[in-house]
Order: C-alpha cells, then structure tokens, then sequence
C-alpha cells in the first residue's frame, strides 16, 4: 500500500492536526486572523494530493490553494478552523495529469483519525453542492453561500442547506457469534453488519429493530448507543448499535442480501477495513467478551 504524507506540510511545524480538536464552524472571527490556511481539494469526486502526498494544500488569499487560479476553482466551502489553522473545501475543475487523484474510499482509509472529520466534512459539501444546483420551489438557479454552508435562490431566496441522513448500523450478537451479512455491492467475499436508513416518524431504536427484522428475520433486544461516524456517500451519519438475539429463525431478504450467517468471533470472514465503524463495532465486542491472554 502506497504511504501518503496526510498531515499539513507547510510551515513544517504543522505535521498533523491535533486528533480531539474539532473544527470551529462558526464564521471566521478576529482570532482567525494571520493563522495559515488549507483547502481539501476535489477534482470531481477525487481527492487531489499535493506534490508532497499529502491533503492539505496551502491556500492564498480568500481560501483559494495557492497551486490553483480563481478561475479553476468550481465551489469553495469554509470548513471552520481551530488553534493551527483555517481550513477549506474547494473542488476545482479538471485536473492536471501530474496531479495525484485518491479515491475518497481509499482516501478515508489511509487518513489520520485527526483529518477524518474534515475529510469527511469536505466530501459531503462538496457532493450536495455538485447535486444541488436549482430551487425545487421555483425552479431558480441557486448561489452558494460559503460562509455560511447554504445555498440561497436567486429568484424566491429559498434557502436550502446540506442533509444528513442518519442511518443505523448494528451488530447482532448471540453469545460468541454475530450475525454478518454481505450485498452484492460488497467487495467479493467480504462481510459487514446489517444496517439501513431511518424513516420519517421512526425512532432510531425502532429502525434498528425494522432493519434487523426485514433483512434477516431476527428479533432483537437490550439494544445499546456505541458510538457514530460521518459517512460521506453522499451525506450518511452512521449510528452504530450493539443488539442481543432474542427470537427467530435466520431468514435473509433476498432482495438486499446475498448471504448471511451466524459467525463465531475466531471463525470470522473478510470484514470491512478498520476506518469503517462496521469494523470498529466488531472489534469493541470482541474485545469486550474474549478473555485477555
């Protein structure tokens, strides 16, 4: 696997963002002033790395990298900033051929856990601003409003912000096995924890259970928060549960799934990469009921 420098590159001293910190999103203030500022760059749907690998791209005046001109630059988010620095999303159009384009996948899966939230962050507003160009209400075209993370309608003044989707994410457990499914969208012989969106009038608790039921015929009980992750394909929060079996006999829904089992926690089969809260939900609960050697 190809190393990649993530951190801010320059001035030097700046190797990384500080992994608990998270970004101000507040409009930039006076104690912004004179901090050094980045952009996460976009190229369509590809992350562009700098010469040095990294992410980060120092920016000039207005948020604009210093490698791009304004003519290039095709939407432009302010992220937020935090005791380093300012930061930026911008997506340019086209890209140059000695440029180094990352899957955002990939990308995520390489990141420190400190640029996680900007990554993910940048991805998602950069991804509902391709999409959303027109009012639905009136049809008019619609202006972005970068400070704020809006956008506002030429004609009606409509505002229209970018959603978040909550999904639910659950491992199932029954004693030393947990229930793992695959979709034919999964990556060959890879599995993964059953998971689907949340409904208008549906508590998230209530979706789990719906979820775990249509897809597999489980019920479930002593259900429990653990922990959430941005998922930015295109706008997804992850909420990530731990469930207990109560009933019911294993029965897939052949229209979502095209395998799933029980699978005992020393007998399991390819999982997800350890970036994914899937992983890190699978992980926790191994570590909880296995006995430390």
């Amino acid at each position: 696997m190809r190393l990649m420098n993530w951190g801010i590159t320059l001035p030097p001293e700046l190797t990384s963002r500080i992994a608990s910190e998270s970004l101000d999103r507040r409009q930039l203030t006076v104690k912004d002033a004179g901090k050094p500022e980045y952009a996460i760059v976009f190229s369509g749907r590809e992350l562009l790395l700098n010469e040095q690998g990294a992410m980060y791209w120092s920016c000039g005046t207005q948020g604009v990298p210093s490698a791009f001109s304004q003519e290039t630059i095709v939407q432009h988010y302010v992220l937020g900033s935090d005791s380093q620095a300012v930061f930026h999303a911008v997506e340019i159009a086209g890209a140059a051929p000695d440029l180094q384009p990352e899957d955002l996948r990939s990308a995520m899966g390489l990141a420190a856990e400190s640029d996680a939230e900007p990554l993910a962050m940048a991805a998602s507003l950069l991804g509902w601003g391709r999409k959303t160009q027109y009012c639905a209400a009136c049809g008019g075209t619609l202006v972005a409003i970068s400070e704020e993370r809006y956008k506002a309608c030429s004609q009606c003044q409509a505002h229209y912000y970018p959603p978040v989707s909550p999904c639910v994410i659950v491992l199932v457990s029954k004693g030393n096995e947990i229930l793992l499914a695959r979709s034919p969208r999964h990556k060959p012989g890879m599995f993964t924890l059953l998971a689907g969106f949340v409904e208008p009038g549906e508590t998230v608790e209530q979706a789990l259970a719906r979820e775990v039921y249509e897809e597999s015929g489980v019920r479930v009980k002593n259900i429990r928060y653990i922990a959430s992750q941005p998922w930015p394909f295109a706008h997804n929060l992850m909420l990530g549960y731990h469930a207990e079996f109560e009933s019911g006999d294993l029965v897939l829904d052949r229209d979502e799934l095209e395998a799933g089992d029980w699978f005992h926690i020393d007998q399991l089969p390819e999982l997800p990469p350890r970036f994914t809260l899937s992983r890190q939900l699978i992980e926790t609960y191994i570590a909880k009921i296995k006995p430390v050697s």
